[in-house]
C-alpha cells in the first residue's frame, strides 16, 4: 500500500470517526494499527493527515472568528433598529390592556416588552480588585516582617478614594467612592498559580498572602457578580450598593 492509498484510508477513517462522534470502534482501531512491515509508510501517512487536520482546525478557527464578528455586527443592527422602533411605537402605536405599546401591521405584530437589567460599574469593581491586590503585593515584599491579619472595610474604602492609575507612564489620581454595601455584595474570583496541597491551609486572607509570598506571585482578581441575586437586592432598595444599578431595558417581541 503506497502513501497515497494510506492517506485515503486514513481520511475515510477520520470521516467515520467524525460520524461516530469521535468513538473508536474495534474495526477502526484495527485499521489504525501499525505493524513493523508498514511502520514508516503509515507514520508518514498519519503525519500528513495530522497536518491536514490541523490545517482544517485553523480554517475552522478563522471561520469561527469571522462568524463571531458577523454575529456581533448583526446584533448591532438589531440594537440600532430597536432603538428607532421603540420610541416610534410608544408615540404612535396602540396600547394593550396590560399597558404595553404595540402595532399590528396586518402581516405581523410588534410590541414593546419592558424589563430591567443590571448595569455594572466595571471601573469601580476594577479599582476594588486592584487595591486589594496591591495590599497582597506589598505584604509579599515585606515577607515575614509583616503581621497583618486582614484588611478592614474602612481601609479598602479609603484606598479606593486614593486610587491612582497609570496613563501613558504618568501616574494620575483616579479616586472612587465605594460603600460598605459595595464590599458586602461585590464577588471576585482570585486566581494564583499554585498546587492544591499549598491551598489547603489557613484562613482566606492568610492563605492568599502565604501563597503570594511562598511562590513570589501576584494574584489575578476578577469580578464574578451574580446579577440575578444582586438585581433582587437592588429592586428591594435595601442595599447600599454603588457599583451597580437597575436600568430599564426595552426589547421587542415579534410574532
Amino acid at each position: 500500500m503506497n502513501i497515497w492509498e494510506i492517506q485515503q484510508d486514513l481520511l475515510a477513517i477520520f470521516d467515520e470517526l467524525e460520524e461516530n462522534g469521535g468513538e473508536l470502534t474495534e474495526e477502526l482501531e484495527e485499521k489504525l494499527a501499525i505493524s513493523r512491515d508498514n511502520f514508516k509508510t503509515k507514520v508518514e501517512g498519519y503525519v500528513n493527515v495530522i497536518k491536514q487536520v490541523k490545517s482544517d482546525i485553523a480554517a475552522i478557527d478563522q471561520e469561527s472568528k469571522r462568524l463571531a464578528e458577523l454575529k456581533k455586527s448583526k446584533n448591532a443592527v438589531i440594537e440600532r433598529l430597536t432603538k428607532v422602533l421603540v420610541p416610534a411605537i410608544q408615540n404612535f402605536g396602540d396600547v394593550s390592556k396590560s399597558g404595553s405599546a404595540f402595532v399590528d401591521y396586518g402581516t405581523g405584530k410588534v410590541s414593546i416588552r419592558n424589563s430591567q437589567k443590571i448595569e455594572l460599574d466595571d471601573d469601580k469593581l476594577e479599582c476594588m480588585a486592584n487595591e486589594y491586590a496591591k495590599c497582597l503585593s506589598f505584604e509579599r515584599m515585606l515577607g515575614g516582617a509583616s503581621n497583618r491579619e486582614n484588611i478592614t472595610k474602612e481601609e479598602l474604602i479609603q484606598r479606593c478614594k486614593e486610587h491612582k492609575t497609570t496613563n501613558l507612564d504618568i501616574i494620575v489620581d483616579d479616586p472612587y467612592d465605594i460603600t460598605v454595601g459595595d464590599i458586602e455584595r461585590a464577588v471576585f474570583e482570585i486566581t494564583v498559580r499554585v498546587g492544591m496541597e499549598d491551598m489547603l491551609c489557613g484562613e482566606c486572607y492568610q492563605a492568599i498572602k502565604h501563597l503570594c509570598e511562598e511562590f513570589g506571585v501576584d494574584p489575578t482578581i476578577t469580578p464574578k457578580i451574580d446579577k440575578t441575586l444582586l438585581k433582587a437586592c437592588l429592586i428591594k432598595n435595601d442595599e447600599d450598593v454603588s457599583f451597580a444599578k437597575v436600568v430599564d431595558n426595552q426589547s421587542l417581541t415579534i410574532k
